[in-house]
C-alpha cells in the first residue's frame, strides 16, 4: 500500500470529510507538480518557486496546511504557513440577525428551517453537524453530536428548541430508513448543498450577512459574556484545542467603544469628583443624573 493510501486511511478518521476531502486534492495536486511528498525540500522548492511566480500566500497556505497534515502522520515538524492578512473586524451574527431570520422563514418549511437555524444559535453546532443530526441523537434535553473526525459530544438543548422539535417532528415527512432528522421535499436526507442553499435564501430575504459559522461564534462568545468557564466552553464547542476557543472570544475595539460607551466612562471626571466630594449640578452636565456611589455616569 503507498504511503498516501495510508494517510488516507489515517485521515478518514482523523478529520472531518470536508476537511480529509480538500486535503487529498490538494496533496494529489502536489504529486501531479512532481512533489515528492516524503522530501520536505522537495516540496519547499515547489513552494518558492510558486511564490515566485506571484501565488498568493493564502493559496499557498492551503497546500501548507494539507502537506503539514501529511507531515503529521509521518511524526515529522510542520512547516511554518506565512502570515496572512487578515481584516481587522470580523463579521458576528447580533440578537437583530437572529429574530430577523426567524421572520423570513415562511411557507410549509418553516419549521424545519426555523429549527435549523434555532440548533445553529442555541447549541454552537458546525452546519455539517447540523446535517448528520439521526432521530436516535435526540435525548431528554441533550443532543448526540458527531463532531470533525467522528469524534462525539454531547450539547444541551434550550426549552425553547425542543418545543421547535416537537413541532417539527410531528409534520416531518420522510421516506422508509431515513432517520436524518432534517429533510427535503422528496423526503430524502437534506444535503450539504440543499441546507446552504436554503439557510443562504432566508438570509437574503432576511436582508442580513449571514453564515452558519457565525452562529457558532455568537453562542460562544454569549457563553462567555454570561460567564461560563471558557474550559467548559471548548467542550461545549468540540474544540481539541483551548487556543482555537480562544480565537472565538476575542474582544475588538467595538466591543471596548461598546462598554463605555454604555457607562459613558470618563476617568478624569471621576477622578475629580472623588477629589472635590461634591456633585456637580445639573447645569454643569444637562441631561445626566450623576450618581457618585457608582464607577459611570447614568442618562435619565
Amino acid at each position: 500500500m503507498e504511503d498516501l493510501e495510508k494517510f488516507q486511511i489515517y485521515a478518514d478518521a482523523k478529520y472531518a470529510s470536508y476537511t480529509m476531502m480538500n486535503t487529498m486534492r490538494s496533496l494529489r495536486h502536489l504529486i501531479k507538480e512532481g512533489v515528492d511528498l516524503n522530501n520536505r525540500e522537495s516540496f519547499k522548492n515547489w513552494i518558492l518557486k510558486m511564490k515566485r511566480k506571484g501565488v498568493m500566500d493564502k493559496t499557498l497556505n492551503i497546500y501548507i496546511k494539507a502537506y503539514n497534515r501529511y507531515l503529521e502522520w509521518r511524526g515529522e515538524e510542520k512547516i511554518k504557513p506565512y502570515k496572512e492578512m487578515k481584516p481587522f473586524k470580523t463579521a458576528r451574527a447580533t440578537e437583530e440577525d437572529y429574530k430577523k431570520l426567524m421572520d423570513a422563514c415562511y411557507g410549509y418549511t418553516e419549521i424545519r428551517n426555523k429549527l435549523m437555524i434555532d440548533l445553529l444559535f442555541k447549541t454552537g453546532i458546525r452546519y455539517r453537524e447540523l446535517i448528520n443530526i439521526r432521530l436516535e441523537d435526540i435525548k431528554e434535553d441533550t443532543l448526540i453530536v458527531r463532531g470533525k473526525g467522528q469524534k462525539i459530544r454531547e450539547v444541551y438543548l434550550p426549552r425553547s428548541v425542543r418545543d421547535l422539535l416537537k413541532e417539527y417532528l410531528k409534520i416531518r415527512k420522510a421516506k422508509p430508513g431515513n432517520n436524518f432528522l432534517f429533510v427535503n421535499y422528496y423526503g430524502d436526507q437534506l444535503t450539504y448543498a440543499g441546507g446552504r442553499q436554503i439557510l443562504h435564501e432566508i438570509a437574503k430575504r432576511a436582508g442580513v450577512h449571514f453564515s452558519p459559522h457565525m452562529a457558532r461564534r455568537f453562542y460562544a462568545r454569549k457563553l462567555y459574556q454570561e460567564g461560563y468557564d471558557i474550559e467548559k466552553i471548548r467542550l461545549l464547542l468540540g474544540h481539541e484545542k483551548l487556543d482555537t476557543t480562544k480565537t472565538y472570544l476575542k474582544v475588538d475595539q467595538e466591543d471596548a467603544i461598546n462598554e463605555l460607551r454604555k457607562r459613558d466612562f470618563d476617568f478624569l471626571y471621576l477622578n475629580l469628583e472623588v477629589q472635590n466630594q461634591t456633585t456637580p449640578s445639573s447645569t454643569q452636565r444637562p441631561g445626566w443624573d450623576l450618581n457618585p456611589g457608582h464607577g459611570f455616569d447614568r442618562p435619565i
